[in-house]
C-alpha cells in the first residue's frame, strides 16, 4: 500500500476514535441487523424499451462515474475493508458482506489482517464528524476540490464519502479510444450517521456503502429508483443491491480500464439494461448529439 495512503486510512481511524470514544457503548447508538427479504412490493409496469434506455443513461451520467475523456475510476490495487465504529461482531459482518460484494464485482480483495484501505466510519453525528476532520485533520480531505469538501462537511446525508483518486498518464493524446487519464481508486472513506440511519437494515446499510465505495460514485447523487441509491427514499422496498447494480459494478469491472469515458458509459448502460443495445449509439441519442 502506498505510503500516502497508509497514511490516509490511519488518520482516518483515528479521527473516528477522536470524535467517537471515549464512551464506546454511544459510539453509534443501537444498530438494526439486517432483517431478510420481506414483502418484495412491485410498483408500475415495464418501461418500454426507450424509456428504459434513458434510465439507465440519466442513471450513468448523475452517478459522476464517467468522464469524458479520462478512463471510468476503479480499484486497481486489493482493496482492503474495514468497519469502524460498531461492536465487535457487528463490524466482522459488514466486513464479510462486503467483501462478499466486491468479489462477485470482480475486484480485487486483500488478506483478512491487511491495511485497511477502505473506512466505513459509523458515527452518532455525521455532520460533526466531518467539521472535526475538516478542522482537525484537513490533510485527509485534501485531494478533493473546495466546493466538494464544502458539500460534504455541510450535507445532511445519512451516507457521505469522498475516495483518493490516483490520475496517471494515459496514451490519448490525438486517440478515438485511448483515454488521457487513467484513473484508479487508491482509498476511500464512507461515513454512516447512524442516528440519521436508524431503522434501515445493516445488511442494506453495507450494499449501499459498497456500491458507492467500489465505484467512486459522486457523493450525494441522490436516490434512484431501482437501485440501492434509493435505499433512504424509499427503505420498505430497497434492501440490497439491485439487479442492474451487480451488472453495472460486474461491467466496471470487467470492461478495459485505458479507454475513454464515453466507450465506457456505452458499456456501462448495456450492462444495466442487460441486453444487447448499440449503447454508444443510443448514448448519444438519449444525449440529443
Amino acid at each position: 500500500m502506498p505510503g500516502n495512503v497508509r497514511r490516509l486510512a490511519c488518520l482516518s481511524l483515528a479521527v473516528a476514535a477522536l470524535v467517537v470514544t471515549p464512551d464506546r457503548s454511544a459510539r453509534a447508538g443501537p444498530v438494526p441487523l439486517y432483517r431478510g427479504q420481506a414483502d418484495i412490493v412491485v410498483r408500475g409496469g415495464l418501461p418500454t424499451r426507450e424509456e428504459a434506455l434513458r434510465r439507465a443513461y440519466a442513471f450513468v451520467r448523475k452517478s459522476g462515474v464517467v468522464s469524458a475523456d479520462d478512463s471510468v475510476a476503479r480499484w486497481t490495487t486489493a482493496i482492503c475493508p474495514r468497519a469502524a465504529g460498531l461492536p465487535e461482531d457487528h463490524g466482522a459482518l459488514v466486513e464479510r458482506w462486503f467483501r462478499e460484494i466486491a468479489k462477485a464485482a470482480g475486484a480485487r480483495l486483500g488478506e483478512a489482517r491487511c491495511e485497511p484501505n477502505l473506512i466505513i466510519d459509523f458515527v452518532p453525528d455525521g455532520s460533526a464528524f466531518l467539521r472535526a476532520i475538516d478542522d482537525r485533520k484537513p490533510s485527509l480531505l485534501g485531494t478533493l476540490a473546495p466546493g466538494d469538501i464544502r458539500r460534504l462537511v455541510g450535507g445532511d446525508e445519512p451516507v457521505r464519502w469522498w475516495h483518493v483518486v490516483g490520475r496517471h498518464a494515459g496514451g490519448g493524446t490525438g486517440s478515438l479510444i485511448l483515454p488521457m487519464t487513467v484513473r484508479t481508486i487508491e482509498a476511500a472513506t464512507i461515513v454512516v450517521d447512524v442516528r440519521k440511519a436508524q431503522g434501515i437494515g445493516l445488511r442494506a446499510i453495507t450494499a449501499y456503502a459498497a456500491f458507492v465505495g467500489l465505484a467512486a460514485v459522486r457523493n450525494g447523487v441522490g436516490p434512484e429508483y431501482g437501485s440501492i441509491l434509493d435505499l433512504f427514499d424509499d427503505p420498505g422496498n430497497t434492501r440490497d443491491l439491485s439487479a442492474r447494480d451487480r451488472r453495472f459494478l460486474r461491467e466496471l469491472y470487467r470492461m478495459p480500464l485505458e479507454r475513454k469515458g464515453i466507450y465506457q458509459r456505452g458499456r456501462l448502460i448495456r450492462a444495466i439494461l442487460g441486453e444487447g443495445i448499440a449503447a454508444e449509439g443510443g448514448a448519444k441519442a438519449v444525449d440529443g448529439r
